[in-house]
């Protein structure tokens, strides 16, 4: 018995498998942990590293995903159908940090290419991998469509008018609106060509220096004339020719009746010539206007007064008081008519009539002009010193005008102007204007009895008075 139990246990012993060692690579050398069992089958070989994260995909992708990952790790690979190792626990993933650029993450030897594989790869019922999950870039906005080029809206607008109905109107009745037009425009000609509305009252408003009279014997009405076919242009024309019209006005009154009114230029200034004793207007155009008469009438308040008749004197009333008659030589006196102004008017001449034209006119006097100045209708002033002047003059303000008796034009650094109040200011060149007005105005009210003013310069003026 003893024999037959040991030969039986030889048999066994020598029929059990025998444990075969191998010696380990530095590649294959892997801590084992406790529960991992004694030895590992031979046909697996120890993972390079261990994996850090796993996620089971469906057996419709996981062919691609382990082909995607295989051709991207250089690393060996577990080979075999079977289960993982026992000794290799899986390890959860740990949520990596987005990339700065957000154009992929790279996981477990993954690299960006293999993300868009495994978004295309899953279908309808696999897991999905949402972008959280990768860490991928919120999707953009898709573009706003362009707004259609206005060619295309109005090719298209003209494709809808070709596509709607055009009403065919017959060639009779619009040969019958053309034909009705005409005739209103036949019969609208010949209206007002008729005498229905002939001009045949004329009137003519008068000016200052622009007579009724003067302006009839310039305008030539034509026959024929009606209120609509004046010529305008042409009488405007015809009343430029006095040189004191800057302008016409023409209104109609229905149904016969023209009223025409030229306006005047108006006056700047007036340069006195004494060596010709004459005063020429000038406009504020720096054009001179006309002449102008001398031979003035004023009242009391110096105010120029027009239409004068002299008052015929009999001298027969001067006899004495005791009725004697007269000598021979006192009745021919008496039978002489003696004229004489109505009370209270005062004949001017000269420079006086010209200082008072210019009141007048709310211009200045220039005197001191020199007798080489020839001035002429419709001409422009080019004397430097009467240009001088008319700077002051269109400078000055109208309230400093009307207190300006004259202003002195000898030569252009003794320009001066005399006030109504006797005070005498040396002005000097045509510069700083409403500086030096404003120097003299504030002066005058500042001082008492100031007689002579420098505003030269009139930043550093100077004056003298006297004492009150």
């Amino acid at each position: 018995m003893a024999s037959s139990s040991n030969r039986k246990s030889n048999s066994s012993a020598s029929r059990a498998a025998k444990p075969t060692f191998r010696k380990a690579t530095a590649a294959q050398k892997r801590p084992v942990s406790k529960s991992a069992p004694a030895s590992r089958p031979a046909s697996v070989p120890a993972p390079k590293k261990p994996i850090s994260a796993y996620t089971a995909p469906s057996r419709k992708t996981s062919s691609r995903v382990a082909a995607s990952v295989k051709a991207k790790r250089p690393a060996k690979q577990v080979s075999g159908k079977g289960p993982a190792p026992r000794g290799l626990q899986s390890v959860p993933a740990k949520p990596a940090a987005a990339p700065a650029s957000g154009k992929g993450i790279k996981k477990a030897g993954m690299r960006k290419a293999a993300v868009p594989a495994l978004n295309q790869s899953i279908k309808k019922g696999a897991r999905p991998v949402t972008a959280r999950a990768l860490n991928t870039p919120a999707p953009q906005a898709a573009p706003a469509k362009e707004p259609r080029p206005a060619g295309k809206i109005a090719s298209g607008a003209k494709a809808i008018a070709s596509k709607l109905p055009v009403p065919r109107v017959p060639r009779a009745a619009i040969a019958a609106v053309l034909l009705g037009v005409l005739a209103l425009a036949v019969a609208a000609i010949v209206i007002l060509n008729s005498g229905l509305f002939a001009a045949t009252e004329i009137k003519i408003e008068g000016s200052v220096h622009v007579t009724q009279e003067q302006a009839e014997q310039l305008i030539d009405i034509k026959e024929g004339t009606t209120l609509f076919n004046v010529n305008e242009a042409e009488l405007s024309s015809a009343l430029k020719k006095n040189p004191w019209v800057s302008g016409v006005d023409i209104e109609r009154e229905f149904p016969h009746t023209l009223v025409i009114t030229p306006h005047e230029r108006t006056v700047i200034a007036i340069a006195y010539i004494a060596a010709d004793d004459i005063a020429w207007a000038i406009g504020d155009d720096s054009c001179w206007i006309a002449p102008m008469s001398l031979s003035v009438y004023v009242d009391a308040d110096g105010n120029v007064v027009d239409d004068v008749e002299p008052v015929v004197a009999d001298s027969q009333n001067s006899a004495t008081q005791d009725g004697a008659t007269r000598d021979a030589d006192a009745q021919d006196q008496a039978d002489t008519a003696a004229t004489a102004l109505p009370e209270g008017i005062t004949a001017l001449s000269g420079k006086d009539a010209a200082e008072a034209l210019a009141k007048q006119s709310n211009a200045i006097l220039l005197c001191d002009v020199s007798a080489d100045v020839s001035p002429s209708s419709g001409d422009d002033v080019t004397s430097d010193l009467v240009l001088d002047g008319i700077a002051y003059a269109k400078g000055f303000t109208p309230e400093f005008v009307a207190q300006i008796k004259d202003i002195s034009i000898a030569s252009e650094e003794a320009i001066s102007a005399n006030l109504d109040s006797g005070v005498e200011v040396a002005l000097g060149p045509p510069d700083d204007i409403a500086l030096k007005e404003r120097v003299v105005t504030q002066l005058l009210q500042q001082e008492q009895g100031v007689t002579f003013i420098n505003v030269r310069t009139p930043n550093a003026y100077t004056f003298r008075s006297v004492p009150t």
